[in-house]
This record gives C-alpha cells, structure tokens and sequence, in this order.
C-alpha cells in the first residue's frame, strides 16, 4: 500500500512564489495527498490575493497572528491530520518532478530512516537554478557553528553521490515520516515554538538522532531554493535576525541532545559569538 503524504508550507507576505510552491508540487510525479498552507497573517495584498486563486485542492488556513516558521509548521502539521510522511516546503522551495516519489519510495524501504533531503540548488529570482549548491543537509563544525553542507559550491557533480547520513535537514524542503515526528514531538508540536524561526531544523534533526532515528540526504533529488536572509551568514544578517539565531543555539546547546565532547567543544563558539552580537549596531 503505497504511503499517504501531507505537504505544508507556511507563508507570510510570500507574494507569487508560493503560487509556483504548489504547482510544483501539484505537477510531480507523486504529487502529496494533502496540501495545507498555513498564512501567518500577511500583509501584503498581493500576497492576500495569491491566496485566493489557489487550486481548491489546496486548503489554506489563516492565522490572526504570526506564530513564526515554527509555530506555523505546527499548525499546519495538525491540521494535516493522519498521514505517513510529512513533506514541509518553504513558499520559496520548487520541487522538481521526481523528488517526492524519490523521498516516499526511499522512507518505505528504508524504515530506521525517519527524515530525507534533497540536494537543494540555489535558484535565481525567476526560480532557476544558478549551479551553485545551496544544502545538502546541515553538519556541525569541529567548533561547533552549525552550516548547510557544500552551500554556495558550484553544482558540477562532485558532491553527487549514495545517500548520506547528516545532523538534521534544512526545513525549506524535507521529507519526514510521521512515526518519527510524534515520537521526538514536543507538547506544542514538531517544532519549539521558542525558536520562532532559525535553527528549528537543526533541533528537530537532533532529537531524531538522539531517539535512534536516521537522517539523510539524497543528492540525486533535487529541489530548487531562493534562499533569503534566513541562508545569510550571520554576521551578514540583519542584527535581529542574529540575536534569534543566537538564542537559538544556545537553546540548543541545552536541550542536552549533542553528546558531551560536543557540546563542550561547541561552548567557546557560542561565548565568542554572543561577545560578539552583543558588539554589533
């Protein structure tokens, strides 16, 4: 019996990309059971309209506030009631035609894997790829920061190869299965919602891993990606953005679920890097 999929994305003023988010997913080979995309109180009326001309297959449901990318995920997952897999998709995540029927038929004969990637190219604003790599999973550093493996690396084949195991997936685009999700859940859903945004994926990909869950990526499914300030390098990023990110490693740094040799190599990082967020203007 072939797997139920439930797909959710989670907009906010996201305009006309989320309209390409769907069709894309409506025009894959294995197209998910369910859609939800849950609105976290836009704005832009633009983006307000979009919403309206979406296939009616696709049910959207409107929050009255911004619950984040994590509490939307959450809401989103909820509303996707009983399914096998969960795919999350970001507004701005174009999958291309085999990824899903891939990533199902990959989890259904692989049963210790409880979450898979793509290898997520870097897309241009008119959603084609520039050749360059934008994820293939997320690793940790010797020192400790947390980075999408091969980003900004030219797309020429030489990181292609068998699936590969990582520390968590980058949540713009993600297979997971569902069993995995409510084993690692917390009591407000998938993600902590006091992350609100950023590094909510790499908290997830390690609660996986420590309830004895795989986590891999597949670098022959591909899905494309316009990364915004989201992908920056921190000290690039805007100076809240950093400060969220910030407190988000910390956060993780004491959920407890790195080994100890990590976290202890890990804890110099974060030191200098709150000196040095304090620092910024």
């Amino acid at each position: 019996m072939t797997s139920t999929v439930g797909a959710v994305i989670v907009t906010y003023d996201s305009g006309e990309v989320v309209w390409q988010a769907c069709a894309a997913l409506l025009a894959g080979s294995r197209a998910p059971d369910r859609i939800v995309v849950v609105d976290n109180a836009s704005q832009d009326p633009t983006s307000l309209a979009v919403l309206t001309e979406l296939p009616p297959e696709i049910e959207v449901v409107r929050s009255t506030e911004n619950l984040g990318f994590c509490g939307g995920n959450n809401l989103g997952v909820r509303t996707l009631g009983s399914v096998d897999h969960v795919l999350l998709c970001n507004p701005d995540a174009f999958v291309t035609p085999e990824f899903l029927a891939g990533a199902v038929e990959h989890l259904e004969r692989n049963p210790s894997v409880g979450a898979l990637g793509p290898k997520l190219v870097q897309a241009d604003a008119a959603g084609r790829p520039t050749g360059a790599i934008d994820s293939l999973g997320i690793e940790q550093r010797w020192f400790g920061r947390f980075v999408d493996r091969a980003q900004g690396r030219r797309d020429d084949g030489s990181h292609d190869g068998p699936p590969t195991p990582a520390v968590a997936l980058c949540a713009a685009a993600a297979l997971y299965r569902r069993a995995a999700l409510d084993q690692v859940a917390l009591p407000e859903g998938i993600f902590d919602e006091r992350f609100f945004m950023y590094k909510e994926d790499v908290d997830l990909g390690l609660r996986l891993g420590a309830a004895g869950w795989e986590v891999v990526v597949r670098s022959d499914l591909e899905v494309l990606h316009q990364r915004g300030t989201a992908g920056a390098d921190w000290h690039k990023a805007p100076r809240w953005a950093s400060r969220r990110s910030l407190a988000n490693e910390w956060a993780i740094w004491r959920r407890g679920t790195l080994p100890m040799a990590r976290r202890l190599s890990m804890l110099p990082y974060l030191v200098s890097k709150s000196a040095l967020v304090a620092l910024r203007r």
